[in-house]
């Protein structure tokens, strides 16, 4: 709300992308209530993404205990997709919130061990529901 209110302070602002998918899961529902711009999240257009090029209704996704928490990509591709098998996955490997220096190392089970359970599911898409890989 902070960071909209001094956006929207400034003339130049006539729209708001929320580029976090935790931060679009949980606040965009308020922000939108809140502020009368548009405001934009991500999670609508990578769940359409997903939904477009599945061929057996089989998506993964993997993104932070958060987002993952939130139910918000399971709700969005029901939304779009009568039936779909959806297997969601906090990513334990990825780069923990506390972490702010960026250029440090992530730690935790690698990428390609975490996602087996994924795969043995029989998913043919994987939506990256958070950007804290370092892949």
């Amino acid at each position: 709300m902070q960071i909209v209110r001094f956006l929207i302070k400034r003339e130049s602002v006539k729209g708001v992308v929320v580029a976090c998918n935790t931060s679009s899961a949980w606040a965009l529902k308020d922000l939108h209530k809140a502020f009368d711009i548009p405001i934009l999240g991500v999670i609508r257009p990578g769940a359409s993404a997903a939904v477009e090029v599945t061929r057996n209704g089989r998506i993964g996704v993997i993104g932070t205990e958060g987002t993952i928490s939130s139910g918000v990509y399971p709700n969005t591709i029901h939304e779009l997709m009568p039936r779909p098998r959806f297997s969601p996955k906090p990513a334990r490997f990825s780069c923990p919130w506390s972490r702010k220096e960026a250029f440090w190392p992530c730690r935790g089970v690698g990428g390609q061990e975490y996602l087996k359970p994924l795969l043995k599911s029989g998913i043919d898409t994987l939506l990256l529901g958070c950007t804290h890989y370092h892949y």
